[in-house]
């Protein structure tokens, strides 16, 4: 970004007034915020869809992919000081530092002012979110992930909260793992936006009074949303191995086992390794998930249930070298 020492302008807060906690995630066919429909939840989907989701005159570059032309555009306006006193201007700008690689925390300001003002519930934020990614706007989804799980982070830090930004992380891992599918820019995730989602799981982990079991948990479901989009290999083996290592310290392993999550952690780790050609330490995880597939208890049906579990036999046979390895692992989409 340019030395230019305009700043963003400073939109009218309004942090006095609670907002409501809703932890349920809108379902991908919820698209409508029609103004007669008068539920909190309807209401704040029509203030967010009236600020964010207006075209701009930059959209166009958005939704093909120019990223560079549109922040081109809009660090342009910046400079000259135009048109930059919408929330909607700010975002796209926001997205277009953030695809191009540049520092984009002069946005997240005036647009948590924004969000504050409105007090939207999360579940009406989840919908602009995969309105936005329908859009094609995956930087401008990624931003708004970010701005709401901080806002609501520092709104209330309770189970819910958890909860809530639980949903964020996953969403954010959604965008993300679209990102990777278009080939784009692994490193730059990399170096930008997945330490974003780090600083979230620990901000989470760090809360107070909540109990150790929910706690060690959760953060193996975190732990899967951030692996799935980890580059590095390095990071992806530290950041399962020290959760898995977690996770039976605090609860031991056969609690654990009792989580589908646990076991498929251990199954991309394993997959990781065989990759690397390490084909004993392979073999060691995907038994690991296998022994935790059997014994789990949160599978939504028995049918996944015994998808898993016949995929992770599979894979120590491959892991054996019984079998080619192709399709090994799951739990990555």
């Amino acid at each position: 970004m340019g030395d230019s020492d305009d700043t963003m302008p400073q939109l009218s807060t309004s942090t006095t007034e609670q907002h409501e906690i809703d932890e349920h995630v809108a379902s991908d066919s919820d698209d409508s915020y029609e103004e007669e429909n008068h539920t909190e939840n309807q209401a704040s989907k029509f203030d967010l869809a009236k600020i964010f989701l207006k075209q701009d005159s930059t959209s166009t570059y958005f939704a093909e992919g120019r990223f560079d032309e549109a922040f081109g555009v809009l660090d342009q306006r910046k400079r000259m000081g135009r048109e930059m006193r919408n929330a909607r201007s700010i975002l796209n700008y926001g997205a277009c530092l953030m695809s191009t690689g540049h520092d984009y925390n002069a946005v997240k300001e005036p647009l948590k002012s924004v969000i504050a003002t409105v007090k939207p519930t999360s579940k009406s934020v989840l919908w602009l979110v995969k309105k936005l990614r329908k859009q094609n706007e995956w930087f401008s989804a990624l931003l708004i992930d970010e701005i709401c799980a901080d806002y609501y982070f520092d709104a209330d830090r309770s189970y819910e909260t958890f909860g809530i930004i639980e949903n964020f992380i996953a969403s954010m891992r959604q965008t993300l793992t679209a990102l990777v599918e278009r080939d784009e820019n692994m490193e730059m995730f990399a170096q930008h936006i997945l330490p974003k989602i780090y600083n979230l799981k620990q901000k989470l982990l760090q809360l107070q009074n909540i109990d150790p079991y929910y706690h060690c948990v959760k953060s193996a479901y975190l732990t899967h949303c951030i692996e799935v989009c980890e580059p590095n290999t390095g990071a992806r083996i530290k950041l399962i191995l020290d959760t898995v290592n977690y996770m039976q310290e605090t609860i031991g392993d056969e609690e654990a086992n009792k989580h589908q999550m646990y076991g498929t952690i251990c199954s991309n780790l394993a997959t990781t390794y065989l990759k690397m050609g390490l084909r004993n330490d392979a073999q060691n995880f995907f038994e690991k998930a296998l022994e935790c597939f059997q014994s789990a208890t949160d599978f939504q049906d028995e049918t996944k249930k015994m998808k898993y579990i016949n995929d992770a036999m599979m894979s120590i046979r491959r892991a054996q070298g019984l079998e080619p390895e192709v399709g090994i692992g799951f739990g990555r989409n």
